[in-house]
């Protein structure tokens, strides 16, 4: 029985081709993003509470979004993560289910259009990369090949320069927080709740967003939108399970739209057992281990 700590995707076929093995794989909690410094000169936006084609005039917003557009998720799940894990365009993942918007994929202004992001970068006043700023993708040290990845993407899409950062978790979430960063690759690790993906991370006043920066320099952390703050305030306290999906996903929405950050995979649960173990369905639950319940044949 091989849970609870992520294993590596590159076993995974090697596993599946052991006729003795149980390769069971389910959607995991959490989401992965390339948070934007909306403070960096290049990608500059100072107030995300404009309409959104008033925000799409703004040379730094323009950047965002095509950074946003230029992520070839699919490719990156496949090189990156060997297949194993689920594109996001959100922080709402689909180990929440009910909460999920599967159609987001389809609606995010965020939609990979490699075509729309190129075009956002020469409106910006970058045709093909030329004369913007090379730019730190922050990683740790295990996430440094999916950075390389990341930029290789961007490179093969936009023509810009992105240099893998990798720093120790220690360093790097410090300087999260004080927003001295680019761009960082990093995300939740997860919960079954939407607030987990619009309480901790999407709000102004969230744990993640920017505790440590210089407020007077910098007003807000890596993103503030006055509708998303009260629909995620207004979901939390809402009882009826309908009507808080609707406010979760009119959320989800906007800090897609608003280019929050470029959301890029949300996890998958891997589980791998012996053939002669059983796992009653109701005990699979990713990153939870009801051993009180298996049996063994």
């Amino acid at each position: 029985y091989i849970g609870a700590n992520p294993l590596p995707g590159e076993l995974v076929d090697r596993f599946n081709s052991n006729p003795d093995l149980n390769v069971d794989i389910k959607p995991g909690p959490g989401f992965q993003s390339i948070w934007i410094n909306p403070w960096h000169d290049a990608m500059k936006v100072t107030d995300f509470d404009k309409p959104l084609d008033e925000l799409k005039t703004e040379p730094g917003f323009m950047v965002r979004l095509a950074l946003a557009k230029a992520l070839d998720r699919d490719l990156f799940v496949q090189q990156g993560l060997f297949g194993n894990g689920l594109p996001a365009y959100g922080s709402i993942n689909a180990a929440m289910g009910f909460y999920y918007d599967e159609g987001l994929a389809e609606t995010s202004e965020q939609s990979f259009d490699p075509e729309g992001a190129k075009a956002l970068m020469a409106e910006a006043g970058y045709p093909d990369g030329e004369g913007f700023p090379s730019l730190r993708l922050q990683t740790t040290p295990n996430g440094r090949r999916l950075g390389l990845v990341v930029a290789n993407i961007y490179k093969q899409v936009l023509g810009i320069d992105v240099q893998v950062d990798p720093k120790e978790f220690s360093v790097g979430i410090e300087e999260f927080n004080k927003m001295d960063f680019d761009l960082r690759l990093g995300g939740s690790g997860g919960d079954y709740d939407p607030d987990d993906g619009l309480i901790d991370w999407m709000m102004t006043s969230s744990k993640f967003n920017g505790p440590l920066r210089d407020t007077a320099e910098m007003p807000f952390g890596f993103f503030s939108e006055a509708e998303v703050d009260s629909l995620s305030q207004q979901q939390s306290i809402t009882a009826d399970p309908d009507k808080r999906r609707d406010l979760v996903q009119q959320a989800n929405q906007i800090t897609s739209d608003k280019v929050c950050c470029g959301f890029l995979y949300h996890p998958v649960d891997i589980l791998v057992h012996s053939t002669r173990v059983n796992i009653p369905e109701e005990s699979r639950i990713p990153g939870l281990h009801d051993f009180d319940r298996i049996t063994l044949s």
